[in-house]
């Protein structure tokens, strides 16, 4: 099971930006940077969330959430 990104419950929903997030959180829109600087944009795809930097391409949910503290 997932985790909230933000209070490590466990992730129930989906925000609007697709991110798997607890009931308290699903109105929340999580804004993320990469290290090189440029903001993420979150993806859904196969395996489920990722971001993408327009500088770096494709980082991984664990990475990003790394990158910032989050995890």
């Amino acid at each position: 099971m997932e985790k909230c990104p933000l209070c490590g419950d466990n992730a129930l929903v989906k925000n609007k930006q697709n991110i798997p997030v607890c009931n308290d959180h699903k109105d929340y829109t999580i804004e993320l940077k990469c290290s090189c600087g440029s903001w993420l944009e979150p993806k859904e795809g196969k395996w489920g969330t990722f971001f993408v930097c327009i500088e770096c391409g494709a980082i991984s949910w664990q990475k990003a959430m790394s990158m910032n503290g989050l995890e």
